[in-house]
């Protein structure tokens, strides 16, 4: 599986070559954001050559540049490619490729493998002169306003993951600040981390939240992301957590307080730490079963009661839950 994103000039900034990329999700075996040195009609076979000579050798840690976009990160160079030059993928999953802004007046985000749901707010979608019903909802929360719809193929995607598995664009959001004015690219950043996490909450696994692209008042490209941040691997699984996908208005029920807790750094640390444990005592594996789940959950758990009991309120003290002396495992 692999969706193109087009051709981009890459500079390796320690050589100072420049060449054409062609940059690509890679789904299987690995996700990862591939950035492959090609020949095309504005740069010829010779300077792809020059620039693998400088980076052969694969697995080399660099400093890649969009010179035409003014953003720098760091990626690997992971060997040789079917064109003759260099595949490259970048140190962190998710990588900015716009400079930085004030200037966002709304972001389109793709989500991944998210399940096809009906709410009181479903949508009808005019399809060659026949109507069908589609899943929307409206999280609103802070000062945020989330859209998120499905799409015409939702209902088919969603049956074919359940039959095959695999990565595939189930719905979009739109974001907006609720009074309607420009945000800027760390706002939009910290708020696409929290929604992920919140539909990983709703879901039980890690939701894909990913390519998103913010746009100014004027309608220009001011923002985006390449990459795909934590999505959880394995069959497909619809259902299974506490996310009714019968009723979605639940997900807007719930947004607000998510989202306020979210901007406390107190449990801004305590909910993503939690998360990992949540997700993982829900997978299936290999040597991962109902009795090891319940093992990760109470970690949680506790990890929760610990912030809560302890930093937020101050209802007893850290000896309660101190390995020795403390509290039962129950009790906390």
């Amino acid at each position: 599986q692999e969706i193109k994103l087009g051709l981009q000039d890459v500079l390796v900034v320690d050589s100072g070559e420049v060449c054409s990329c062609e940059v690509s999700m890679i789904f299987v075996p690995d996700k990862k954001l591939h950035l492959r040195a090609i020949p095309d009609q504005n740069h010829d076979a010779a300077s792809v050559r020059l620039f693998k000579r400088f980076v052969d050798g694969g697995n080399k840690p660099l400093k890649l540049s969009l010179p035409n976009r003014g953003v720098e990160f760091d990626a690997w160079d992971i060997g040789t490619n079917s064109y003759g030059g260099s595949t490259f993928t970048t140190r962190i999953s998710v990588v900015t490729v716009t400079r930085s802004t004030n200037d966002i007046k709304r972001v389109i985000v793709h989500l991944f493998n998210f399940p096809n749901f009906n709410s009181s707010t479903d949508y009808c979608l005019n399809v060659g002169g026949s109507y069908r019903e589609c899943g929307k909802l409206h999280l609103v929360g802070g000062d945020w306003k989330i859209t998120l719809v499905a799409i015409e193929q939702t209902d088919a995607l969603c049956k074919s993951l359940e039959e095959r598995g695999g990565h595939v664009v189930t719905h979009v959001a739109e974001i907006e600040r609720s009074d309607g004015t420009t945000f800027s690219t760390d706002a939009a950043e910290k708020l696409l981390m929290g929604l992920q996490y919140f539909l990983s909450f709703a879901l039980g696994r890690w939701a894909g939240v990913a390519f998103p692209v913010g746009y100014s008042e004027s309608g220009e490209t001011v923002f985006e992301q390449w990459g795909l941040p934590m999505l959880s691997e394995g069959a497909w699984r619809g259902g299974g957590s506490w996310f009714d996908v019968r009723h979605g208005e639940v997900l807007a029920e719930a947004f607000p307080g998510f989202l306020k807790q979210w901007g406390i750094q107190l449990w801004h640390d305590a909910i993503r730490e939690c998360m990992y444990w949540y997700v993982a005592a829900n997978e299936r594996g290999t040597g991962v079963g109902i009795d090891t789940g319940l093992i990760l959950c109470q970690t949680a758990l506790e990890r929760l009661a610990w912030t809560y009991c302890v930093k937020d309120r101050r209802m007893v003290s850290g000896q309660a839950f101190a390995a020795h002396g403390g509290l039962k495992a129950a009790d906390k």
